[in-house]
């Protein structure tokens, strides 16, 4: 089945479109539009929230949801990540 694509219109700062440019001159291939980087980077960031939504749920089956202090390491970690994942190429599970 062909996959169904709609056109839209982000307005982003320019700062952002120039790392953009430098993640696309970095791997032209996985990036060969600013449309394939956006694809990529909303895919990766649903994917993010739906794993979420999942642990959440989880975690009031198994014992309530997570504090204040759980909440606060996990943004910690997962901007760590994110940090290490820019630098290497990578996004924070490993994917290239």
């Amino acid at each position: 089945m062909a996959e169904t694509v709609k056109r839209v219109t982000v307005t982003l700062p320019r700062e952002q479109v120039e790392q953009i440019k430098q993640f696309m001159a970095a791997d032209p291939v996985a990036y060969p539009t600013v449309s394939a980087f956006v694809r990529h980077t909303i895919a990766d960031r649903l994917a993010d929230l739906d794993a979420h939504e999942m642990l959440l749920k989880l975690l009031r089956e198994t014992g309530g949801e997570p504090t204040e202090e759980d909440r606060a390491w996990a943004a910690e970690a997962l901007a760590l990540a994110d940090q290490m994942a820019l630098k290497g190429g990578r996004d924070h599970r490993g994917a290239a």
